[in-house]
């Protein structure tokens, strides 16, 4: 009898050991084991640092032969194994090449157009999810050449524009504008400015159209950022982006010099 107690009691102490032992465990601990995924995904490194060659391009035989959206569309998207393995600034490279990105020029709502185009391409979609995509975009827009290099033909102006026009609507948009900090937005502005003046500098390339896209990114950043606007200016500024689409050539002389005046 006193041998099966003590095999009995030292059950018990056996149980309560290992009771106590479990508070200790990193697997059974939800807060450790939830450092350690952070810790795994922070120390993830990218693979392809190279952007997406898309196999298709605008101008080939191909793409001609394609007879609807849809097939381009389907031929734009990247492959989702590269598309989780591109770095965030191969990845932002490869945004401003997507073949349908010049869809906008066609919209009656530039604005809907680049919204929609965000929301149909991987790529974009992706790199606005990525930590330092928006940053990683403004990194590519301060990139474009400003096109002055010797003159260069009308048609390549032109293109090379339809691209800077492109980034600065992706940049204008919420889904980017909203992840850029107080000092990422007033080096943009700088960018943008820079960008404004070479266009107003080479008008018989640019018309008012062009100008707009400048114009609206560093309205919306003096808004975000300059707490010395007046009432009147932040106004005027507040209406020229809800009125975008349908905005004046006299209206958008006020407005550039308002958005144009940050310090």
């Amino acid at each position: 009898m006193k041998t099966k107690l003590l095999l009995f009691s030292l059950v018990l102490i056996c149980f309560a050991s290992c009771n106590d032992t479990k508070e200790f465990l990193p697997e059974d601990n939800s807060m450790t084991r939830s450092e350690l995924i952070n810790d795994e995904v922070e120390m993830r490194e990218y693979s392809i640092k190279e952007p997406y060659e898309f196999p298709v391009k605008p101008g080939t035989p191909q793409w001609a032969s394609f007879t609807s959206w849809l097939e381009m569309y389907e031929s734009s998207q990247i492959s989702e194994d590269i598309l989780t393995d591109i770095t965030t600034e191969a990845l932002a490279e490869t945004c401003l090449s997507y073949p349908l990105a010049f869809d906008f020029l066609y919209a009656n709502d530039e604005l809907l157009r680049i919204s929609q185009t965000i929301a149909d391409f991987n790529g974009l979609n992706e790199l606005s999810k990525r930590e330092g995509g928006a940053k990683c975009l403004v990194d590519e827009y301060e990139k474009l050449d400003k096109f002055a290099i010797n003159r260069p033909p009308h048609y390549i102006i032109k293109e090379s524009y339809s691209i800077l026009a492109y980034a600065e609507l992706l940049l204008s948009n919420d889904v980017f504008f909203t992840k850029l900090n107080e000092e990422d937005l007033r080096h943009l502005y700088e960018v943008t400015s820079t960008k404004l003046e070479y266009k107003l500098n080479n008008i018989d390339y640019f018309s008012y159209v062009d100008l707009k896209k400048s114009l609206l990114l560093n309205s919306k950043i003096r808004l975000k950022v300059d707490k010395n606007i007046s009432p009147k200016e932040k106004e005027c500024l507040i209406n020229f982006i809800r009125d975008y689409n349908n905005v004046t050539v006299d209206e958008l002389e006020i407005v550039s010099r308002v958005a144009n005046v940050m310090k």
